[in-house]
């Protein structure tokens, strides 16, 4: 681990607000009772579209190279994975990201499927990758999966995953709550799914 980088990260989330997982249910702020996935007048919420390239690939004649490559085991998910983005306790609009097998977050939106804009952040800087992999079950068969992984793509100011700094080029598995941070940006990706029970994260001003 980048020590040095992890001790800057450190000393920006000190200055930075209370993670939205750290609220606990007894909060007074906290919403108790909300169906997930819909604001308090019943309308769906708004999913992040107009800033991303979700389904966009660079054509040929615009000479880019992509520094990854997706791997055999690459899957579609099947289940509907959401990020959720928080920028100074402000929550954005989410982003659902189950459509494809693998996005690319970086600052050159010419093939950035997430456009992520802070400076510190690199033109590709971390890609999240959706793999079949093997596992056991706990009564000791075997099984397959579909999950989420992050990978930083070697970038200045690192990835990290719950305030750690993940190793470069290297999958780092996903799971539902995590929070994603990329380089020196105050936003907090929260990786949810569209069944996740909003409680635990949302306050009731979040919720409205």
């Amino acid at each position: 681990m980048d020590q040095r980088g992890h001790k800057q990260r450190g000393h920006r989330k000190e200055d930075h607000h209370r993670s939205h997982l750290d609220r606990r249910p007894g909060d007074k702020s906290m919403k108790q009772s909300q169906e997930w996935g819909r604001d308090r007048d019943g309308k769906r919420e708004t999913a992040y579209r107009e800033k991303s390239n979700f389904d966009r690939s660079p054509k040929p004649s615009e000479d880019i190279v992509v520094n990854y490559a997706e791997p055999p085991e690459a899957r579609k998910p099947n289940r509907r994975w959401r990020l959720y983005i928080f920028k100074d306790d402000e929550r954005l609009p989410f982003i659902p990201i189950h459509q494809k097998s693998a996005y690319l977050f970086g600052r050159d939106r010419r093939i950035a499927d997430i456009p992520i804009d802070n400076l510190s952040c690199s033109k590709q800087h971390a890609v999240c990758q959706y793999r079949l992999i093997d596992y056991k079950r706990l009564d000791g068969t075997s099984a397959r999966r579909i999950s989420p992984y992050i990978m930083d793509l070697d970038s200045s100011n690192g990835t990290y995953v719950n305030n750690s700094l993940v190793e470069p080029q290297q999958y780092h598995e996903l799971f539902e709550r995590d929070v994603i941070n990329f380089g020196y940006s105050s936003r907090d990706y929260v990786l949810l799914r569209d069944t996740s029970d909003a409680s635990q994260v949302f306050t009731e001003e979040d919720m409205a």
